[in-house]
């Protein structure tokens, strides 16, 4: 990302001058993830629709570069794990899988959409994949191509105002630094197989919660 002109900085300047610190912290307490499976019959929903969460890290975190390409290689659209498993069979009709990083504390989110009779093996399949991933962890070429999908989408993403925008508002309220964007890329190539090992070794996908709202009756 180019550095703001002087001209910016003194616009910039000049509007701001008369704004005054103030506090904005809040109380960030621990919690414990707990594993939860949880169905919401509706007979108006044709399809099982799975939202499913498990522990993530926080936006303060510097593992949250090893986390993002975890869960693009585990579920990051067409390619991943979780596509080979569900959607390329025909067991669901979609699947994807992401990193999230927020104030104090992060989350892999994730959702399938599936036939209602198939929910329970969508689901069963879908800890399986991380079972493996957490037990074998990823791959050296995962690793390099999940990188390098990362590092391309963060350079289209920039191209526009809003999305520099983002980042610099996102990066000063989370982290009070903002960090320009080719030192972003640079830090996503740097993650090494051992840090994506050592984050896997901590199973971060044991704690799954899962939610299905459809046609269905119970899920384990």
């Amino acid at each position: 990302m180019a550095p703001l002109s002087s001209s910016a900085l003194k616009h910039v300047g000049r509007r701001t001058h008369g704004w005054t610190a103030g506090d904005t912290s809040r109380a960030k307490p621990p919690f414990q993830a707990a594993s939860k499976v949880k169905v919401v019959p509706s007979e108006k929903v044709h399809r099982a629709h799975i939202a499913f969460v498990s522990p993530g890290v926080a936006a303060q975190s510097d593992d949250r570069f090893a986390a993002d390409i975890i869960g693009d290689i585990v579920g990051g659209g067409e390619g991943s794990r979780l596509y080979w498993e569900l959607v390329e069979p025909g067991i669901a009709d979609s699947v994807r899988l992401s990193h999230d990083e927020e104030d104090g504390a992060g989350a892999f989110f994730g959702y399938a959409s599936c036939d209602a009779e198939k929910a329970q093996e969508v689901v069963d399949r879908i800890r399986k994949v991380f079972a493996a991933a957490m037990a074998d962890g990823c791959r050296d070429d995962e690793i390099e191509r999940a990188k390098r999908k990362i590092a391309s989408g963060l350079v289209l993403h920039d191209e526009t105002p809003r999305g520099r925008l983002f980042h610099v508002g996102f990066d000063w309220q989370y982290r009070a630094r903002s960090l320009p964007l080719d030192e972003v890329i640079d830090r996503y190539l740097a993650v090494t197989p051992d840090e994506v090992r050592e984050f896997l070794s901590r199973r971060p996908f044991e704690a799954l919660t899962a939610v299905a709202l459809g046609p269905l009756q119970s899920l384990s």
